[in-house]
This record gives structure tokens, C-alpha cells and sequence, in this order.
């Protein structure tokens, strides 16, 4: 996960290829405890979930703007949980 103080209103969230092995949408929850849930489509999604970079092995997914302040600035790992469709983590971990 990666929010920069020169870019404050983007956000994005690194994800390995085994997890979105092509290019995929998704949608992006937040709920009422700051937890952020991501939920993986083939289509249909409400943002792209596409490869970082050729040849790379990471997926990218930006996060909206409405929920961009909920991320820390800087670099930092996070680790997902999985609740029934969703892939959930909390930011301020």
C-alpha cells in the first residue's frame, strides 16, 4: 500500500499476480470501523485492477479519492483478510 505527501489524493495497493492473475475489476468498500474491503471481478467492477508494469508479477489498484485520506503515507505492508468475497484489511495497521 502506497500513499505520497507529493501526491496526496492518490493511493494505490500492491497485489501479487497469484491473486488477480489477469487484468480484473473490482469494487472497493469501507466500513464504519475504517477497514477497507476489495472485492475481485472478471468485469463489472467499479475500478481496474491491471499490471503494474510489463513483465512485472504485482497488480495495481488504485483507491478512490473518497477514501484516500483513510491511507498512512509512505510504503507499507499489509496483510488481507478474507471474508467471503472480499479481501479486507485495515490501513491503520
Amino acid at each position: 500500500m502506497s500513499r505520497s505527501r507529493k501526491h496526496p489524493k492518490i493511493a494505490y495497493i500492491m497485489i501479487p499476480e497469484s491473486i488477480a492473475p489477469v487484468d480484473m475489476t473490482a469494487n472497493i468498500l469501507k466500513d464504519r470501523d475504517g477497514r477497507i474491503g476489495i472485492e475481485l471481478k472478471v468485469s463489472g467492477g467499479e475500478y481496474s485492477v491491471s499490471k503494474s508494469s510489463v513483465g512485472s508479477k504485482t497488480r495495481r489498484i488504485n483507491i478512490p479519492r473518497a477514501m484516500v485520506d483513510a491511507i498512512p503515507y509512505g510504503i507499507h505492508d499489509i496483510e488481507f483478510e478474507r471474508v467471503g468475497k472480499l479481501l479486507v484489511f485495515d490501513p491503520a495497521r
